[in-house]
């Protein structure tokens, strides 16, 4: 009976524990918020959202300096002057194809000047303007063109792209297999893309781009999503607050400033001597000498500025930072801190940077390199030797910004070290700081040969005594 008594009790605990455990769930004021969480899936949410998430970004950036400053910084990051590419074609033996890869960047600094429709971009300046669009409104496309009577390429190379923002692929638009402006196959990959003709958008008549004519640029968060978000999409109302709280603080600030006083009079003073009017014009120095007995001055006080708000708005931006992969000094523009403090931020942010900076790449720069690289065969501006590897016609290397460096010296030594050991090759050292090996080395060489027939002599230079070094 004992051991009965036992095992309930026993049992009764494990029951409680378990409850205990998933508490969380329990309905209640806290966890009601589950509730208004969207259901079914990503597509429906994008549906019921998307565009509201856009519009707010957008007027934020119009209208919002922080925004401003952490799109402008996000993308300097990312992009910073351009994204370099570095053909990596090889012959069938493995070996780099050095000089079909020299031609081909040789055609792509021609291409780069002006690839766009509107001839208003160079290469790097386009794809700025496209990781800011892809930033802010979460996706952009890039229509490519080869070919075509009505539109003026650069000169003999008959391929341009243009960049399309998103309100132009209606995310209204779904029958069939078609989602959000987009048709797919079973397997939800991409076939077509439908785009107003009329970029004022009053007529619902769609153009119908194949998949290989377009590229989608798009930030996203689940699975088979089909449209982008705004990476801002987490901090909208944290930034709308904040741009309420800081105009109504500036409002405040603003009628402190208007000092205003009032006289004080003794309840005891006669009726008649209370109700006469006087007014009195503030200015610097002034000296109260007409005040009647039982009169005093009072000031308006006001506790303008709030000495409590740079903490308060400090604590938001950290926020910001945080849910936008940026970082607080992105936000604030503040560097007020240790040596190791900033170093740690920078190398953690530096961490979501990369992120992003791949995004863009798989999503911008590798399929438009892929376009390029084919439409040059096509066009015969490249003639492909017999002995290439097919295989690799689209390999590159991207050039990314990398992170800054605190201390060159302490990290100019690990690479150096690094180089030294054989765990790292001069031209990856190079390649990581977003220079091509091949230009250096063709630079190094140059002066090296036009400092011998000028007599010069400089400490890197191996087989010179020291005296002759300068």
């Amino acid at each position: 009976m004992a051991k009965q008594k036992h095992s309930r009790r026993n049992k009764r605990r494990k029951n409680k524990g378990q409850v205990r455990e998933f508490a969380a769930s329990r309905p209640s004021r806290l966890n009601d918020l589950a509730k208004n969480q969207s259901r079914g899936n990503a597509d429906l949410a994008m549906k019921l959202a998307g565009r509201s998430l856009m519009w707010q970004a957008r007027y934020l950036e119009e209208n919002n300096d922080v925004v401003v400053g952490l799109l402008d910084r996000l993308a300097d990051k990312i992009v910073g002057q351009g994204i370099s590419v570095e053909p990596r074609i090889r012959m069938k033996n493995g070996k780099p194809y050095t000089s079909l890869n020299e031609d081909l960047k040789a055609l792509r600094s021609f291409w780069a000047v002006s690839p766009e429709v509107t001839r208003e971009h160079s290469e790097s300046t386009a794809a700025h303007l496209a990781c800011g669009t892809w930033l802010r409104d979460g996706e952009m496309f890039n229509r490519f063109i080869y070919g075509g009577d009505d539109l003026e390429h650069v000169e003999d190379l008959p391929f341009s792209f243009q960049m399309i923002e998103s309100e132009l692929c209606p995310m209204d638009y779904n029958q069939d297999s078609i989602v959000q402006g987009i048709k797919k196959n079973k397997w939800a990959k991409p076939k077509s893309y439908f785009f107003y003709k009329d970029s004022k958008l009053l007529k619902r008549d769609f153009l119908e781009l194949s998949f290989d004519e377009i590229a989608h640029l798009k930030f996203t968060r689940r699975i088979n999503q089909t449209r982008g978000q705004s990476i801002l999409h987490a901090v909208l109302k944290r930034l709308r607050d904040i741009d309420d709280i800081e105009t109504s603080e500036r409002y405040a600030l603003r009628m402190a400033a208007a000092m205003g006083a009032y006289i004080k009079r003794d309840p005891q003073m006669r009726v008649n001597e209370t109700t006469q009017q006087r007014s009195y014009e503030f200015r610097p120095g002034m000296v109260w000498d007409d005040l009647k007995p039982g009169e005093d001055v009072g000031m308006i006080s006001t506790d303008r500025p709030n000495p409590n708000l740079m903490q308060f708005i400090s604590g938001q931006y950290r926020g910001i930072g945080l849910g936008t992969r940026g970082s607080y000094s992105d936000v604030a523009n503040h560097y007020d801190g240790s040596f190791s403090a900033q170093r740690q931020e920078l190398v953690t942010s530096w961490q979501g940077t990369v992120v992003l900076q791949d995004k863009f790449i798989r999503g911008h720069e590798a399929p438009k390199n892929k376009f390029f690289v084919n439409s040059s065969v096509l066009s015969g501006a490249i003639r492909l030797p017999r002995d290439v590897d097919l295989r690799t016609l689209e390999w590159a290397d991207y050039g990314c910004p990398v992170m800054p460096w605190i201390d060159p010296v302490k990290e100019w030594n690990g690479e150096k070290i690094a180089v030294e050991a054989g765990f790292k090759s001069r031209s990856s050292v190079v390649r990581g700081r977003s220079h091509n090996p091949n230009e250096v080395y063709a630079e190094i060489q140059s002066e090296r040969e036009q400092a011998k027939t000028d007599g010069l002599c400089f400490s890197s230079d191996f087989g010179h005594s020291a005296k002759n070094m300068v």
